[in-house]
C-alpha cells in the first residue's frame, strides 16, 4: 500500500489500484529569484522536477519553453535551486512548503546522492539572518493534483476497507 502525495495517472494505473480521492493539492513552483513573479517569468529558464513525478508532464504540456532538469530527489532539486543551477523547482505545493521549512530550519542534514554514494551535509548553527527569505512559492497553480492511496493489483480487495476508512474520516471533519 502506498500512502503519499500520490495522484492517479494512466501509467500508474497499469501498476496499481487506487482508492477514492482524499485530498486535492496544487502543483506549484518554488523560486529564489525575486524578479520571478509568475510562471510566465520562467520562459526559457531551467526548472527542476523529480524523476517520476507528474510535474514534468504538466510543464511540458502547459509551458513547453521551460527547460526541464530532472533530479533523483527533492533534496537535489533544492540544492540546485539554492546555488542557481535551476531557476525554479516544481512539485505539489504541500511538498514545496515542506522544502522551504526544511531549508529555513536552524539545523538540518541534507542528503545528496550520486549513484551509489550518499553524502551527508551537516548545516550547523544557521541564524535567523541566514534564512532564505527569498524563497517563494508562486501563487500560480500548474495543475490540481488529486491524492489517492495506491495498492498492488493483487490486493485490490483492500480498497473496500481503505475507502470505508476514508469515508469515516471525512464524516469526522
Amino acid at each position: 500500500m502506498l500512502i503519499a502525495a500520490l495522484s492517479k495517472t494512466p501509467e500508474r494505473e497499469k501498476l496499481m489500484a487506487f482508492s477514492k480521492p482524499y485530498k486535492v493539492d496544487h502543483q506549484g513552483m518554488l523560486v529564489s529569484n525575486a524578479a520571478i513573479k509568475s510562471l510566465a517569468d520562467l520562459k526559457n529558464k531551467r526548472v527542476g522536477v523529480v524523476k517520476g513525478a507528474t510535474s514534468r508532464r504538466r510543464i511540458e504540456e502547459k509551458f513547453p519553453l521551460m527547460k526541464i532538469v530532472a533530479f533523483e530527489n527533492y533534496y537535489q532539486a533544492m540544492l540546485a535551486l539554492s546555488i542557481g543551477d535551476v531557476d525554479g523547482v516544481s512539485a505539489d505545493k504541500s511538498i514545496l512548503t515542506g522544502m522551504v521549512a526544511l531549508w529555513n530550519a536552524p539545523r538540518k542534514k541534507l542528503i545528496v546522492t550520486d549513484g551509489d554514494l550518499v553524502f551527508w551535509v551537516d548545516l550547523k548553527s544557521r541564524t535567523e539572518s541566514s534564512k532564505r527569505s527569498d524563497l517563494k512559492i508562486l501563487d500560480n497553480n500548474l495543475s490540481d493534483e488529486v491524492y489517492v492511496i495506491g495498492v498492488s493489483k493483487e490486493h485490490a480487495s483492500w480498497l473496500k476497507d481503505v475507502n470505508a476508512f476514508l469515508d469515516q474520516r471525512s464524516l469526522e471533519k
